[in-house]
C-alpha cells in the first residue's frame, strides 16, 4: 500500500466522529514534534542517524490515545549509497496515571515505510512498533484547555516481514502540545477554605460569650460554669479557687475566705506605730480582707474595739485604744465598708493573755471587729 494512502487512512481514523464519542467527552487533540535518534539494523548496511518524528493524536479515552506517527531520517550508506526512510503509521497508546505530573505510557503501532537509495532503488514495507514513553507536565490551563509536556518516546520498529526481518530502534525527545478541550492532565481542585469562624465577643476570656456571661470580669484562668461565673461548690458565694473552707453548710454566713463567720473578726496583723494610732503598712492587707467580709455581709452591725496591754496609766491606755479603734473604723469606711459601725476603746480592761510576758502583752494590744446582735 502506498505511503500516502496509509497516512490518509490514519488521519481519517484519528478525526472520525465515531471515535470522539467516547468516555472522554472533553478529548484533546495534540501535536508532538520529536528529534529522534535512530539505530538501524546492521543488516541494512547503513549508519545510525538523527531524524525527525511528528505525532498527531487525540485522547480517545481516559486511558487511551490514538495517534498518527510520521518519521523521516537520512542514513549514510556504504559507497555513498545513502538511504532516506519515510514512514507513516497509526499507534495506540495505553496511558497510565494521566492526572499525574509524570505520565508513563506503552504503545503499539503499525504502518509503512519507504526506503529511497541515492544510487537507485526504492522499496516500501509494512512495519510494526512496540514501545514506551513518558510525558512530563510543564504547564496546563483548565481555562484555555491547553497543556504542554516534555515527551520521551522509545520504540522498536520491525519491518520487511516477507523477507529478512529487520529491527530498528528509535529514541525521540520533544514536546507535546495539547489543545481543544479540558486539560488531559487533571488539575487538582482548588480547595476554598471555609470562612473563618469569628467567635462571639468574650471580654474576660473565660470561654463564655458576653451575651451569656452573668459574671463578666472573672480573673484570667479562673474555672467558670456555663453562666460565666466562677465555680462555687458549696454555694457560699466564695469561688472554689479562693475558698479556704469548702463544703460549708448552705445558708451559713462566711467571711471573705469562705469560712464560717465568728462573733469576732480578728485582725492579728493590724499593728500601729509605737505610742500612736498610725497604722503600720503590714496592717492594710488584713484590713482589706475584713472589708471584703463586711461587704459580703452588709446587714451586720459592727463595733470596732481597741485594746491595749497594762503598761502605762489606765486613762492614757483607754484614750489610746479609742484613737486606734477610730483609725481602723476610718480606714474601713474610706475603703468601701458600708455597715453600721461604731468605734470604742477598752484600754487594758479586757486582756486575753497574761500581761506579765511580752508575748501575752502583744496579744492584748489588738483591734477586733465585734459583731453585734443582728
Amino acid at each position: 500500500m502506498p505511503i500516502r494512502s496509509i497516512a490518509a487512512l490514519a488521519l481519517v481514523a484519528v478525526t472520525a466522529p465515531s471515535l470522539a464519542q467516547t468516555d472522554a467527552d472533553d478529548s484533546q487533540i495534540y501535536l508532538s514534534p520529536l528529534a529522534t535518534r535512530a539505530w538501524a539494523d546492521d543488516v541494512r548496511g547503513i549508519d545510525d542517524a538523527t531524524g525527525f518524528m511528528l505525532a498527531a493524536g487525540m485522547v480517545a479515552h481516559r486511558r487511551w490515545n490514538l495517534e498518527i506517527d510520521l518519521f523521516r531520517g537520512r542514513f549514510d550508506g556504504a559507497g555513498g549509497d545513502d538511504v532516506t526512510i519515510d514512514a507513516a503509521g497509526l499507534s495506540v497508546l495505553h496511558v497510565f496515571r494521566r492526572e499525574a505530573r509524570v505520565t508513563p505510557y506503552l504503545l503499539v503501532g503499525a504502518g509503512a515505510q519507504r526506503k529511497d537509495n541515492v544510487l537507485g532503488g526504492r522499496s516500501t514495507d509494512a512495519y510494526g512498533d512496540l514501545g514506551a514513553g513518558l510525558l512530563v507536565g510543564l504547564h496546563a490551563s483548565a481555562a484555555s484547555g491547553t497543556a504542554l509536556s516534555l515527551r520521551l518516546d522509545a520504540r522498536a520498529r520491525y519491518d520487511d516481514f516477507t523477507g529478512e526481518s529487520r529491527r530498528d530502534h528509535l529514541l525521540g525527545l520533544g514536546i507535546q502540545f495539547a489543545f481543544g478541550g479540558e486539560s488531559t492532565r487533571e488539575t487538582a481542585p482548588v480547595e476554598v477554605p471555609p470562612p473563618p469562624v469569628v467567635p462571639p465577643p468574650d471580654e474576660d476570656g473565660d470561654g463564655v460569650a458576653d451575651d451569656d456571661d452573668r459574671c463578666p470580669g472573672t480573673p484570667a484562668g479562673a474555672p467558670v460554669g456555663a453562666d460565666g461565673c466562677e465555680l462555687d461548690g458549696d454555694e457560699d458565694g466564695v469561688p472554689d479557687r479562693a475558698d479556704r473552707c469548702p463544703n460549708t453548710p448552705l445558708a451559713t454566713r462566711v467571711d471573705a475566705r469562705g469560712c464560717t463567720l465568728q462573733q469576732e473578726i480578728r485582725l492579728p496583723a493590724v499593728t500601729f506605730e509605737y505610742d500612736s494610732d498610725r497604722l503600720r503598712p503590714d496592717a492594710f492587707e488584713s484590713l482589706d480582707e475584713a472589708i471584703a467580709t463586711l461587704r459580703r455581709n452588709p446587714d451586720l452591725a459592727i463595733e470596732v474595739q481597741g485594746h491595749t496591754d497594762d503598761r502605762g496609766p489606765d486613762d492614757y491606755n483607754l484614750a489610746l485604744s479609742q484613737r486606734r479603734a477610730e483609725a481602723v473604723l476610718r480606714y474601713l469606711v474610706e475603703n468601701g465598708a458600708r455597715n453600721a459601725m461604731t468605734a470604742r476603746g477598752y484600754g487594758e480592761r479586757r486582756p486575753i493573755a497574761d500581761n506579765d510576758t511580752e508575748a501575752g502583752r502583744a496579744q492584748n494590744r489588738r483591734v477586733v471587729l465585734r459583731i453585734l446582735a443582728e
